[in-house]
């Protein structure tokens, strides 16, 4: 570590991030205004020299992606710190830490068991323990009586305490474990607000209606139940690649709804319930098997950006003309063939992708959209291109791949504000006297 970084005493920021530091300078102890020390993506093992951090006034201590397989004990001693980052290193053996710090990450290691007495970190709000090599979290874990935040997710853990007595989790990630079950006794942190356990059960927990604060919910299922009606506070529904059939109609009971992902389910209907979500802005619906769009989902008035792709769509429903305010619609890889006037009324979209239909002659209705900016129509049996197109005078992405084109629409070279255009063509189309 250069020398010249322990000249100036006033020095409160110290980042030394990817280089091949080895070992940490003695002379470290003569920043005492130091606040932020920043060592990741370096070479450090265990230097002496990092045991004289306690020393220090320091903040935030950042010692990511490095070689270390131990920290010394008297970094315990470094009572000021409130964030210690040791993420991505070599460390089997949970370290003793500073009793009362308040945010502890140490992502990515070895570590197999946390200790007993892990519940010494009183001040202990947001910790993070992913990607090791945990089978069970100790009942001290949910004694901490001040975390918030906990990510216990991206390991293979089999077993939860039952003993779940933290009532001030807002964000809990458990994804991506083994888990075949999980304690009712979560439901006893009340306030909790996140809720992720994607990638374990296939039912929705007990008691589930007693998360009365709960802004998202993020998981695997197998089918959503009326439990889920007691979410008032429910913001976020992430439930996409399950086997999902049925929707409770009591969803629409759950009105803070802004955001919902049920993408790559088993869905043949549009679900009804979603049609009460007036404040829903984005929805992915995309990978069901949905053949018809209902008239109810001209009630979304905020719909902004929706995803019907890889669905069964048999034709581009006069239903969706009435969402004017929407900017983002996919509806590719469906079987559309045509599409009705009323959609010339869909002023406000900007991005239109249409790819992997059945269209034989391109939709005229498009050349209204005044604000379309990306228009993907690739993969259909498109044979030419309407005069009309140069209409779209904001229009800066052009996919008209694989279609039936004879020769080079020439029209396209009359839209000016183009920046991308693709055409790649399976049959051979000769462009070249077009630009050259």
């Amino acid at each position: 570590m250069p020398l010249f970084a322990f000249e100036t005493l006033n020095l409160k920021y110290l980042l030394f991030y990817n280089n091949e530091i080895k070992t940490l300078h003695s002379n470290v102890v003569n920043l005492p205004n130091l606040e932020i020390l920043l060592v990741e993506g370096n070479r450090l093992t265990l230097p002496p020299e990092i045991s004289l951090l306690h020393r220090l006034a320091v903040l935030n201590v950042k010692l990511a992606e490095n070689k270390l397989k131990t920290l010394p004990e008297t970094i315990a001693d470094m009572k000021n710190v409130k964030v210690l980052t040791i993420d991505s290193n070599q460390i089997s053996i949970f370290p003793r830490a500073p009793c009362y710090l308040p945010n502890l990450s140490i992502c990515e290691n070895l570590i197999q068991s946390l200790p007993k007495d892990i519940n010494e970190l009183k001040k202990q709000q947001e910790f993070s323990v992913r990607n090791n090599k945990l089978i069970f979290s100790p009942v001290q874990l949910f004694w901490l009586t001040k975390l918030k935040d906990l990510g216990v997710h991206d390991k293979k853990l089999e077993f939860l305490s039952d003993k779940v007595e933290n009532l001030e989790f807002r964000f809990l990630n458990l994804a991506r474990n083994l888990f075949k079950s999980i304690t009712t006794d979560l439901c006893n942190c009340t306030m909790l607000k996140h809720l992720i356990i994607r990638n374990n059960l296939t039912q929705l927990l007990a008691n589930t209606h007693r998360l009365k604060h709960l802004k998202e919910l993020s998981r695997n299922l197998g089918s959503l139940d009326e439990q889920v009606s007691h979410l008032k506070d429910l913001s976020k529904i992430e439930a996409s690649r399950n086997a999902l059939t049925y929707i409770p109609v009591e969803l629409k009971n759950c009105t803070r709804v802004t955001k919902a992902d049920l993408g790559n389910n088993k869905r043949c209907q549009f679900p009804n319930a979603l049609c009460a979500l007036f404040d829903l802005q984005p929805l992915n619906l995309s990978g069901n098997s949905i053949s018809e769009i209902i008239p109810g989902i001209s009630d979304m008035k905020d719909l902004e950006h929706l995803e019907l792709n890889k669905n069964k769509l048999s034709s581009f429903s006069a239903c969706l003309y009435s969402l004017i305010e929407r900017v983002y619609l996919d509806v590719g890889e469906n079987e559309m063939n045509s599409m009705p006037a009323v959609v010339s009324e869909m002023k406000a979209v900007q991005v239109l992708l249409l790819h992997h239909n059945k269209f034989e002659s391109f939709p005229e209705e498009l050349c209204s959209f005044k604000f379309l900016k990306t228009l993907d129509i690739s993969n259909n049996q498109i044979k030419g291109i309407p005069l009309q197109l140069g209409s779209l005078e904001v229009i800066k992405d052009l996919n008209i791949s694989n279609n039936q084109f004879a020769s080079f629409p020439s029209e396209i070279c009359h839209l000016s504000s183009l920046e991308t255009l693709t055409v790649c063509q399976t049959n051979g189309l000769n462009i070249r006297e077009h630009f050259l």
